[in-house]
């Protein structure tokens, strides 16, 4: 079952290290399993994201289990945002859940860009509204002048 699950299922050692990694947590990693094995879960994360991933274990190892969301840097460089999941199974062990959500992430941001977007849309048209509300006024005030100049002076 854990070799088929569709989601990435680990087990670290007390210092973070792999012990165990089923096939989709491999895929997440983008890394074999022998390579993943010989590694850190810290050597996946992110850089600028380490603090976060320590208090995560810190949790863990402390509480019993945790559960957050990190970067996680494949092996060719590229990131993927997971939802992670601990539990601790023993003093010198826990087990992991991860969950690429990379494609959610991207897609939260492309509506938050839509939005942003949209509003300032909203206060650009709410500017040329204003602003031609003052621009009347003037258009008007030149037929107002040749209403009341009279017409020996007005050359159009």
């Amino acid at each position: 079952y854990i070799d088929n699950a569709p989601n990435g299922i680990f087990v670290i050692d007390g210092n973070g290290r792999f012990v165990d990694a089923n096939p989709a947590m491999c895929e997440i990693a983008g890394s074999s399993r022998n390579r993943l094995l010989a590694t850190r879960i810290a050597d996946l994360i992110a850089e600028g994201y380490e603090h976060a991933a320590r208090d995560f274990l810190d949790r863990v190892c402390n509480e019993g289990q945790a559960n957050g969301e990190l970067p996680m840097l494949t092996e060719d460089g590229e990131t993927r945002w997971c939802a992670v999941s601990g539990v601790r199974i023993d003093s010198d062990r826990c087990l992991g859940f991860v969950h690429d959500i990379s494609e959610i992430r991207r897609l939260q941001q492309l509506a938050s860009r839509a939005e942003r977007l949209e509003t300032a849309g909203t206060i650009a048209g709410q500017v040329a509204h204003d602003f031609n509300n003052l621009l009347g006024p003037v258009m008007a005030y030149p037929d107002l002048i040749r209403e009341e100049l009279p017409l020996s002076l007005i050359h159009i």
